[in-house]
């Protein structure tokens, strides 16, 4: 029951990562590092 739940969540999330460190990938060459200071520490216990 729950199981197919955080599957299809876990899904999101991955994408949603793929996302953010695309979103870093741009700061980094735009020479933000606000945002990307600090998802630095919550990309570490993600992956």
């Amino acid at each position: 029951m729950i199981h197919h739940e955080n599957r299809t969540l876990n899904c999101s999330q991955a994408k949603l990562f793929k996302a953010l460190l695309e979103i870093r990938k741009m700061e980094a060459a735009s020479g933000l590092s606000l945002i990307t200071g600090y998802y630095s520490q919550t990309e570490e216990i993600n992956i």
